[in-house]
């Protein structure tokens, strides 16, 4: 076990910081705030003394009898937090935030409700952030799933260990919850976490200490997109809501994200080219219009809204999506493979019942291959690094045989 003092940083409105008292034990980090305060200039941050072999804890300066009376509480709390570790050994105690909490006399005893918390942190957090209906949703679909562990066992702060963990990624196991999913639920936990600790709510930073990743499908794997001949399919087809096929089409032909899709306004688009500010990467990008692209926003170029395409919400225009590729008949077979725990599972799927707003983008990548359009100009249009766009890029069997057929231009075996 360690035991040592810092400050905490956020300053109060005089400049001074929280000491909180910080104890490291198996891999667990607990801190607690002692309740006494110190400024930057008065702090003796902690160091190891070479020539006394000696690691001195952090200190404030002992430029006063106010400060003098600090230090000695600092070293008597040190000295209760050894007795108590070596009394929980004795005992058979379990180490952990809450013994500590129980037993050291300055630690406050009331604790912070998490939900509570919780639903301060979302108020406060999803407009400083900006976060998107999409990623709020996830949150709130996290607090559902804390909500259903609170109903067997109460969640505290102090409750939050590698136990809790586990108990949180089974719940997502029995419901059968693919590990991507579960993986950005653990994400959005943490970053509720590390907002409460950063704010005083939270002193316990086990969390900090996860590396849990379950395993996903490679960055190879799960990508679908629409040949050239499926994709000449949808031109023609008359489906029944043309609005989410025209918007389809639209990313199949300029390989925007669903998010910017949906921002997309008519003072956005120019003679040749649509010029946008992406959502993700805050990235501005000229997209060129070709003759599908532009025949699409000149069809809706005259209606009130300000936005260029009537783009519905997520969840109906993925579900329209796939009704629109049902009734094309896009009927390819294809690989998904996912994880639900430690074991992959390999399925065989019709192409629509996978296709999404994604499935565009990657259509429209993958195409930009087949046409050897340079890997440059892709990455220029669609905003993304290399290695992300090198990532999309499936390269289509014929886009393979024709570059195999490069050896027979000028080559020739010696006989």
């Amino acid at each position: 076990m360690k035991v040592n003092y810092y400050l905490a940083p956020n300053p109060d409105q005089e400049g001074k910081h929280r000491i909180r008292l910080y104890i490291s034990h198996a891999g667990e980090r607990f801190f607690f705030n002692t309740g006494m305060k110190s400024t930057k200039a008065d702090w003796v941050k902690p160091k190891f003394d070479k020539d006394s072999n000696l690691k001195h804890l952090g200190r404030i300066k002992a430029n006063g009898p106010i400060n003098r009376k600090i230090n000695e509480n600092l070293a008597k709390w040190e000295v209760d937090v050894n007795q108590l570790y070596l009394k929980a050994l004795n005992d058979g105690e379990m180490i952990n935030q809450e013994y500590f909490e129980k037993n050291l006399s300055f630690v406050q005893s009331k604790e912070n409700d998490f939900f509570a918390v919780w639903d301060e942190y979302v108020q406060s957090t999803r407009i400083h952030k900006a976060w998107s209906q999409g990623y709020e949703t996830q949150v709130g679909v996290v607090k559902n799933k804390l909500m259903e562990l609170n109903k067997a066992k109460k969640i505290k702060f102090t409750s939050i260990d590698h136990k809790f963990l586990n108990r949180f990624i089974d719940l997502h196991i029995k419901e059968y919850r693919v590990n991507s999913y579960t993986n950005q639920n653990i994400v959005s936990l943490k970053a509720f976490l590390t907002w409460a600790t950063k704010h005083d709510l939270n002193r316990n930073m086990t969390y900090q200490n996860w590396d849990v990743k379950l395993p996903e499908p490679g960055k190879d794997e799960n990508i679908y997109y629409l040949t050239r001949d499926e994709l000449n399919r949808l031109l023609v087809h008359e489906y029944r809501d043309p609005e989410i096929r025209d918007c389809f089409l639209f990313q199949c032909f300029t390989g925007l994200r669903y998010s910017d899709l949906k921002k997309l306004q008519k003072t956005d688009i120019h003679d040749d080219h649509i010029s946008i500010t992406t959502k993700k990467t805050r990235k501005r990008i000229d997209v060129p219009l070709n003759d599908v692209s532009r025949s699409i926003l000149d069809k809706y170029k005259d209606s009130p809204s300000n936005n260029a395409l009537p783009v519905p919400y997520p969840n109906k225009y993925n579900q329209g999506i796939k009704d629109l590729g049902r009734d094309a008949k896009l009927n390819r077979i294809v690989d998904y493979i996912n994880y639900c725990g430690r074991e992959p599972n390999h399925e065989k799927c019709k192409l629509y019942e996978k296709m999404t707003s994604h499935t565009g983008r990657k259509t429209f990548i993958t195409m930009a291959v087949y046409l050897d359009i340079p890997l440059e100009v892709v990455i220029a249009i669609t905003g993304q690094s290399y290695e992300v766009a090198k990532r999309y890029y499936k390269i289509q069997d014929q886009h393979k045989s024709r570059e195999m057929d490069k050896f027979n231009t000028n080559l020739k075996i010696v006989s």
